[in-house]
């Protein structure tokens, strides 16, 4: 077990210890979800996403970059 531990970490990403992540991450895997079972088209997702992000974090804490 050892060994693939050491084989593994480098390829791992810590998530970050921020307060509102867990948060974000489950809004993330929510709006996923609703893509893909076609509930949401993704332009839709992205929105509600950028929502409740912007909700869990406030207007403050988000940094906006425009699509082309």
């Amino acid at each position: 077990m050892s060994n693939m531990a050491e084989e593994l970490l480098p390829l791992s990403t810590v998530r970050p210890m921020l307060p509102g992540y867990p948060e974000i991450s489950f809004e993330a895997q929510l709006m996923t979800e609703r893509v893909v079972s076609g509930e949401m088209t993704p332009e839709e997702a992205m929105e509600a996403y950028a929502e409740a992000v912007t909700e869990i974090v406030g207007e403050e804490n988000v940094i906006r970059i425009p699509l082309e």
